[in-house]
């Protein structure tokens, strides 16, 4: 069973246990449908290679691995494996005659981005571009994650960790990005200020008073647009494909959001040059330039364009519900990149440090920055 037919087998048992009003129906059919899908992979494992393999990295010492030895009636081991299975892959238990054990990871996810080739790619950029825009056709009036309600889903809170003020309470709904954006990075700030996220706390701090700042210009990116839903984990292996790479299903929406167009239609994270984008360099792919070539392909250059322009919304947001930069080198690479975003053209922003001396005397006013200065000092 492939991770597609994982997730229909899944869908199709839960659609069922929805229809039946079953409280724990889904949870059963989810570990119905997860049992069979490990089943078949063990199934393919070369049972008598692995051995050898594992014997020969020991020199020699005589192992077995007895999840994969059949029982009396041919059937393997597959609850043991289950209770050693996470979400990635399944670890199974290598035992050696002298008592060491190790453990054998495989694999449960089968498209690997990295892996494709450009073809490969190709097929699955243009079906992304076909399903942006028919998310497109479906715009919310407010801000925060999808919430399951009388058979449909309707807008509430975010459901990112980092976007509650308590455990009960979670930011939004917002009716405005402006009212969303302000929200969150008070909540941000207060978090800040009181210790609760503390790695590089002034230098964090200071970051969110630019922000804050900055939300007219990035009001002006969104003119009234209204809310589309964005995949919150889009790193890529939430697209699960046929073996021809016909796209089936993108799968993981449970802290899926609704954002504004700029973000909402800039590439998934699957297409960006992450080493890149972590040193603090707005260029793009080849992949999101090919993604933004298929938006024009169809017409849409409007588009195109939020694919080509992405950067700023996606770095000026990328601490929404991922917490704050831990290393001075990535925070400064990081907030480099954002100002270098924001400024445009070929303008790359003077240095860092500068820019804190600035903005220590631009916000001495701050009471929540006084406090955090104070609380620094007195260390």
């Amino acid at each position: 069973m492939s991770n597609l037919e994982f997730s229909r087998d899944v869908i199709k048992q839960a659609a069922k246990a929805e229809k039946d009003t079953e409280p724990d129906a889904y949870y059963t059919a989810y570990d119905s449908a997860k049992a069979k899908h490990i089943l078949t992979r063990l199934h393919r494992i070369n049972t008598t290679a692995l051995v050898a393999l594992a014997s020969r990295l020991r020199n020699g010492i005589s192992c077995t691995i007895p999840a994969l030895v059949p029982d009396d009636l041919g059937h393997l081991n597959v609850e043991a494996v289950l209770g050693q299975t996470g979400g990635q892959n399944c670890n199974i238990d290598v035992q050696f005659q002298d008592g060491t054990v190790w453990l054998a990871r495989i694999d449960r996810v089968h498209l690997v981005w990295d892996k494709t080739t450009p073809a490969q790619r190709t097929k699955v950029i243009e079906q992304l571009a076909d399903i942006l825009l028919a998310l497109e056709k479906h715009p919310f009036r407010s801000t925060g994650s999808m919430f399951p309600s009388d058979g449909s889903s309707k807008i509430c809170g975010f459901a990112q960790a980092q976007l509650f003020d308590t455990p009960n309470a979670p930011l939004g709904p917002f009716n405005t990005l402006e009212s969303s954006l302000r929200a969150m990075l008070a909540q941000q700030m207060r978090l800040i200020a009181n210790g609760e996220l503390s790695s590089l706390a002034v230098d964090n701090y200071l970051s969110h008073c630019w922000r804050m700042d900055m939300i007219p210009e990035v009001l002006s990116l969104d003119n009234d647009a209204g809310f589309f839903l964005k995949h919150f984990d889009d790193k890529g292996d939430h697209v699960l494909v046929y073996e021809d790479f016909n796209i089936t299903i993108i799968i993981d929406w449970e802290f899926a959001s609704a954002e504004p167009k700029a973000l909402a239609f800039s590439s998934p994270c699957m297409l960006w040059p992450v080493g890149d984008f972590y040193d603090g360099s707005n260029r793009l792919s080849p992949e999101e330039m090919e993604l933004a070539a298929a938006f024009e392909h169809r017409g849409r250059n409007d588009m195109a364009y939020l694919v080509r322009n992405g950067r700023k919304m996606q770095r000026y947001l990328f601490f929404n519900g991922g917490g704050v930069s831990q290393e001075q080198e990535e925070f400064e690479a990081m907030f480099q990149g954002l100002r270098a975003a924001w400024a445009g053209g070929e303008c790359q922003p003077g240095s860092y440090q500068t820019w804190k001396a600035e903005a220590l005397e631009k916000y001495a006013g701050d009471e929540q920055l006084v406090h955090l200065l104070r609380r620094r000092d007195t260390r």
